[in-house]
């Protein structure tokens, strides 16, 4: 055995309150309730007013059904004509074979339908699909004395086929230059509808069936059997069934989890391709909204300041009013059977009811130098990010609205949003630059930074598989370093002796343990070669395998505090066993991850138990438990390498996936999922740092720096409680508190270390005792029970 050094450390356990923390569910429900009250109002007068036989609505936000209610004689399964929201329908149907690759949007309608001659033969797909081909609108859509129109009798006849009908339109004349005008109707849409039907081989029914109506599970909606289908206005749906589309189209493409239409391919559909272009004919305009514009197969109704499209929609002859609000994350349908001319005022002020609805629960929290800013709805918790610290700097603090945060100097943190508008801004500090000095000591890895007068010196043991050169390299753990080197501490990690299975020996005593004897030769090394002093704090932090072994090196070697990530810690030292009479006393705090399946719901009792009864004894301890956190777009930004481009591109890819829900949190075991599949291929070099950053965000087995304010914080509140040392004769004070402890480090101390059992003698150690007598004159041995690190405790008299 080593020399040993005899002190003694004080340290009142009472005079500081516990430290006990849970973690709430971060995905808490808004406390805001949505009054639709004036939208109802505003659709039962319309329907008693027309008169109408029945109408329906429905809202969905954020993924979820805020409202749904049928007026008059509507039922979930009335079937209703939805003219021209055949439109979106027909646009989506093209976009899947864009997807494919099988045509082109800028692809000329005579690469694929020959009898389109001459400049007839120049309009593309995407002129067709957003009335600017030049073809004439047919007359029946514009009896508005505008003369645009012209008779274009095959749309309605059932007795063609969509080619027959496309070769008769080949023949009309045009009203302008391919491009050079906006005409609103159905004619262009029709050619395009066999131009999809080439290229696929399908008839156009099979196909819309196949790409949309199939994968959205819209089983009451059809074009029905002609062979000549209406492309741009004959569909028959139900109120289900078209959310089911707006929510593929509020989800850039994906519902349920399947890719329907790449984000792409929904973008390019949202985005205004006739700008610039004189308006000959729209419907708008005979409601005072000239100011419409349209994409494929779909208006955009509201455009931001930069041009974006804010609402989308695609109204239909009969009334029927589907749309999509991207600024609130909401998609709405109000459906009759009638006219559009009779409920187009009721239709614009009930989305603008259910606007002014869902702003009342809104409010907005501006974020400098972090993440998830913009429109929150008051009452939610919502999750904050701080950017990455830069170089030289680590994280500090929130300021601003400071008050609404479940810890202002955490860099991930939470709050509930209040019903006002909050600003905050995250705050950095200088940090020493510093590398890991490596060296071998006691046959084993060691990496250290060790600063002069370390306010304390944290040995990090790794997982089960693991080495000593993570806690340097891997993302999370540097950011962990920095914060502690920052604070002013020194850091050590350490390979176990097990280099065939990287394990740390949890079980054995320490007459046969290599793992506490090496980590107590480094501290004898350290403090021979006056790196630290004997005085300095020494704390653990563990990870998984290495979490155990955090709690069994703190107890046997007599540290000032511990830390254990995903593991529960062995139990042995927790409660008086055959293996250790006396339990532990070591302050610890236990920090877990939501989803983990390696640490199981068994692990996380027996990690509960554990923290209860050092509670119970007046130990100092905290529970944390990491929640699953969405995934944002900046999140990619800590590997080094990445810049906000790349990150954003590795956020788009997993959400193109369909990896995300609505609310951006991942839906499954990012380990399991095959979500790295997602992963745009020029990352492959970073697929294992995006993986582990995506396993922390879904609250998986893997070690994350979201603690380090409450992890420093905690050994902060450990080494500044009262301590004193002494010689080694004796040392008096009148202030002891119930359950101080007084530790011990002495020299020559080699013989009678361990009975026969290899367990440490009960009062006596190699011929040294210790005795306590309190102010009332009784004397009372101490036992001695750390062979490596000699440790005495008792219990005072309150």
């Amino acid at each position: 055995m080593g020399n040993y050094r005899i002190k003694f450390l004080l340290t009142g356990f009472i005079c500081c309150a516990m430290l006990v923390a849970q973690s709430k569910e971060a995905r808490a429900q808004s406390s805001c309730q949505y009054n639709f009250t004036q939208a109802t109002t505003l659709a039962q007068g319309v329907v008693a007013s027309v008169p109408l036989s029945g109408a329906s609505m429905i809202l969905i936000k954020d993924g979820q059904t805020v409202y749904e209610r049928y007026f008059g004689s509507f039922s979930d399964n009335r079937t209703v004509l939805i003219a021209s929201s055949s439109k979106w329908l027909a646009g989506a149907t093209l976009m899947a074979l864009v997807d494919e690759g099988a045509l082109s949007l800028d692809d000329p309608v005579s690469k694929y339908l020959q009898y389109f001659t001459g400049q007839k033969g120049t309009m593309t797909l995407r002129q067709m699909f957003s009335h600017t081909s030049g073809l004439p609108t047919d007359s029946a859509l514009t009896d508005t004395g505008t003369g645009t129109g012209t008779d274009v009798p095959c749309l309605n006849d059932r007795a063609t086929t969509l080619d027959g009908c496309a070769r008769a339109i080949a023949q009309l004349d045009l009203i302008g230059p391919p491009g050079g005008q906006f005409s609103y109707g159905g004619t262009s849409m029709q050619v395009a509808g066999r131009v999809c039907e080439v290229v696929s081989g399908k008839s156009w029914e099979a196909l819309f069936q196949e790409k949309i109506a199939g994968p959205l599970a819209m089983t009451g909606t059809t074009y029905g059997i002609s062979r000549n289908p209406l492309v741009a206005g004959g569909v028959l749906s139900r109120l289900r069934d078209y959310a089911n589309f707006l929510q593929m189209i509020q989800n850039e493409g994906v519902f349920n989890g399947k890719r329907i239409l790449s984000r792409e391919a929904v973008r390019e559909m949202q985005k205004d391709q006739t700008f610039g272009v004189p308006i000959v004919y729209s419907p708008h305009t005979q409601y005072g909204n000239g100011e419409f514009r349209y994409g494929i197969g779909e208006w955009i109704d509201l455009k931001d300041a930069q041009g974006g499209s804010v609402q989308v929609s695609s109204q239909g002859a009969f009334g029927f009013s589907p749309w999509v609000d991207r600024q609130r994350n909401l998609l709405g349908i109000f459906m009759v059977q009638n006219s559009l001319q009779k409920v187009y005022e009721t239709v614009s002020q009930i989305q603008q009811k259910v606007r002014e609805a869902i702003d009342a629960c809104n409010v907005s929290v501006l974020v400098n130098r972090g993440s998830r800013s913009g429109t929150i709805q008051a009452g939610a918790t919502i999750h904050l990010f701080a950017d990455p610290a830069p170089p030289g700097q680590v994280f500090e603090r929130w300021v601003g609205d400071t008050g609404v945060l479940a810890d202002p100097t955490a860099a991930h943190t939470t709050l509930v949003m209040p019903n006002r508008n909050i600003g905050l801004t995250a705050t950095y500090k200088p940090a020493p630059s510093w590398n890991p000095i490596v060296e071998i000591i006691n046959g084993v890895n060691v990496g250290y930074y060790l600063p002069p007068n370390p306010a304390g010196i944290v040995f990090r043991f790794h997982g089960s598989g693991g080495n000593f050169s993570s806690f340097f390299e891997k993302v999370e753990d540097r950011i962990t370093a920095n914060a502690l080197v920052a604070a002013g501490y020194a850091v050590v990690s350490v390979d176990s002796f097990d280099r065939i299975n990287r394990q740390w020996d949890n079980r054995n005593l320490p007459a046969s343990n290599r793992d506490l004897q090496n980590v107590s030769a480094i501290i004898d090394s350290f403090i021979q070669r006056k790196l630290i002093r004997t005085t300095t704090p020494v704390f653990s932090l563990g990870i998984s395998n290495g979490g155990a072994f955090s709690s069994w090196a703190s107890f046997f070697l007599n540290f000032n505090g511990g830390a254990i990530y995903i593991a529960s810690g062995r139990d042995p030292i927790y409660f008086s066993s055959a293996a250790v009479p006396y339990p532990s006393v070591v302050p610890t705090i236990w920090c877990r991850a939501q989803n983990d399946s390696v640490s199981d719901q068994a692990d996380a009792v027996r990690a509960q138990d554990n923290f209860n009864e050092l509670k119970r004894r007046g130990i100092p301890a905290r529970f944390l438990v990491n929640p699953a956190a969405p995934l944002y777009p900046d999140r990619f930004l800590r590997i080094a390498g990445l810049g906000v481009d790349d990150s954003n591109s590795i956020y788009q890819g997993i959400k193109n996936g369909g990896y995300l829900d609505g609310q951006d949190y991942l839906k499954a075991n990012p380990g399991t999922s095959g979500v790295a599949g997602a992963i745009p291929a020029k990352y492959s070099n970073y697929s294992k740092e995006i993986i582990d950053q995506l396993i922390i965000s879904y609250s998986e087995h893997q070690y994350f720096s979201d603690f380090d304010s409450q992890l420093i914080g905690f050994f902060d509140g450990i080494r500044q409680r009262s301590m004193a040392s002494a010689g080694a004769a004796s040392y008096r004070t009148e202030s002891l508190a119930v359950e101080s402890i007084v530790a011990g480090f002495g020299s020559g101390l080699a013989l009678g270390i361990f009975n026969a059992q290899g367990l440490p003698l009960p009062d006596t150690l190699g011929g040294t005792s210790v005795r306590i007598r309190d102010i009332a004159g009784t004397e009372r041995a101490a036992p001695l029970f750390s062979p490596l690190r000699i440790r005495s405790t008792t219990r005072f008299p309150h």
